[in-house]
């Protein structure tokens, strides 16, 4: 399943519920939730700060997950940190949203993400989720990163610095 952020008259929140419609009606035995931001291993959110990932995968045993809002913020997270630690970078603005079982990604779905290989991808994955079925659907969020400015806190704008400087 594949979904685009449209440009609408009643906005992104009609958007969304054409989302959470089609979810029910796509994957009518599982709940779907809502994310709210991306925290990301803190060498994958530098990913992002270069333009080097344009995509982030996430999975969810229990449920498929679909955006709150068309612009999530990132935060990073360092090895150890736990996700309450996790230091905002950036907003990423959301063009779209897809749906795929693991075993139908693709080499160019990995170099989105900023991975070499269809493989070397699904063995992060299965770090963050454990073992992962072909059969398990994930979702796929295709996004650009919003320029830092001046209505960011400096402390944000100094951590994101620091981590393009690495």
């Amino acid at each position: 399943m594949n979904f685009q952020f449209q440009d609408t008259a009643a906005g992104i929140e009609e958007c969304l519920q054409q989302l959470r419609t089609q979810l029910a009606q796509e994957y009518p035995d599982i709940p779907s939730v809502a994310r709210r931001r991306f925290v990301m291993a803190a060498h994958l959110a530098t990913k992002v700060l270069r333009r080097e990932k344009c995509t982030t995968i996430r999975f969810d045993k229990n449920a498929v997950e679909y955006p709150a809002g068309s612009i999530l913020p990132l935060y990073a997270l360092e090895e150890g940190q736990h996700h309450g630690e996790a230091r905002c970078m950036a907003d990423l603005a959301l063009h779209g949203v897809r749906y795929e079982q693991v075993d139908d990604l693709t080499e160019d779905d990995a170099l989105a993400d900023g991975f070499n290989s269809k493989e070397e991808l699904i063995d992060t994955l299965e770090s963050f989720y454990g073992q992962l079925a072909p059969a398990d659907v994930v979702c796929i969020y295709n996004f650009s990163l919003i320029q830092m400015g001046p209505h960011r806190n400096a402390h944000i704008r100094h951590a994101t610095a620091e981590m393009l400087s690495v």
